[in-house]
């Protein structure tokens, strides 16, 4: 019985497998609109629209950084949900291990750690980037 998998039935592993899907689901599209917000403040266009260093700015602190830090915080706080499981629904019948926690914790570490690393350089790149006019626009400063 100790290492026996529980029996799991439908109904309980329905609304975790629905809950899990909605949010990896929304984290994906929430990264998605991330990068699309990075490109546009990194080359400067909307389409075929040139940007001001102030609207640039604007996309940067108003729309990168709020979604970077919610995304970061909701996926984190996915995962420590998750290490906790077998002590918040014990009618799961998961087992209570130092193994499980251990694990949980570990990807929370790893997870945070790789993002904060990768957030940061992806946000002092676009700072630099939404301080300077796109290369177009230099160009034709210097034309006239």
């Amino acid at each position: 019985m100790g290492d026996e998998l529980p029996n799991f039935d439908i109904p309980t592993l329905l609304p975790i497998a629905v809950a899990v899907w909605g949010t990896t689901n929304t984290v994906f599209n929430a990264v998605n609109t991330m990068n699309e917000r990075r490109d546009t403040i990194i080359t400067g266009y909307i389409k075929e629209n040139e940007l001001t260093v102030e609207h640039k700015r604007l996309i940067l602190y108003s729309d990168w950084l709020p979604m970077a830090v919610a995304v970061a915080f909701f996926g984190l706080a996915g995962i420590a949900l998750t290490s906790c499981l077998p002590w918040l629904l014990p009618e799961l019948g998961l087992p209570k291990s130092k193994l499980w926690f251990g694990v949980g914790i570990g990807f929370l570490l790893a997870v945070g750690g790789v993002w904060l690393i990768s957030g940061y350089k992806d946000f002092k790149m676009m700072k630099q980037s939404a301080n300077t006019p796109p290369i177009c626009a230099k160009q034709k400063q210097i034309d006239t």
